[in-house]
This record gives structure tokens, C-alpha cells and sequence, in this order.
């Protein structure tokens, strides 16, 4: 019994898996143009934040 239990669990949840990867590729145009934005300031703020880094390291090691 609760073999089918773990079973009938595990089917739901690999449905359940499917139908986000289905909303993920009909995500609205709009939705995703914000999401790419969101994605290329976060990777801008982490090249600040390497430069920054460097900028320190360079500062004391010039000292």
C-alpha cells in the first residue's frame, strides 16, 4: 500500500514538474523582456563588484 502511495506521489509530482517546464516556455514577451533586463543588471552589478575587488587589491598592493 504504500508502495502505490510513494508511487502515485512521485507520478503527481513529476506532472506537477512538467506543467512548470510547459510555463516557462509560454512565459508572456513582456514578462520575459523584463526578465532579461533583471538578468543583465544583476550581471552588470557582479562585474562592478569584481572591478571593485580589483580596484582594492590594486590599491594595496601599490601601498
Amino acid at each position: 500500500m504504500a508502495g502505490l502511495l510513494a508511487d502515485q506521489l512521485s507520478y503527481s509530482l513529476s506532472l506537477a514538474g512538467q506543467k512548470m517546464k510547459e510555463r516557462r516556455r509560454t512565459i508572456p514577451p513582456k514578462l520575459k523582456l523584463v526578465s532579461a533586463t533583471i538578468s543583465d543588471a544583476i550581471d552588470e552589478a557582479r562585474r562592478i563588484k569584481e572591478l571593485s575587488i580589483q580596484e582594492e587589491v590594486l590599491v594595496e598592493w601599490t601601498k
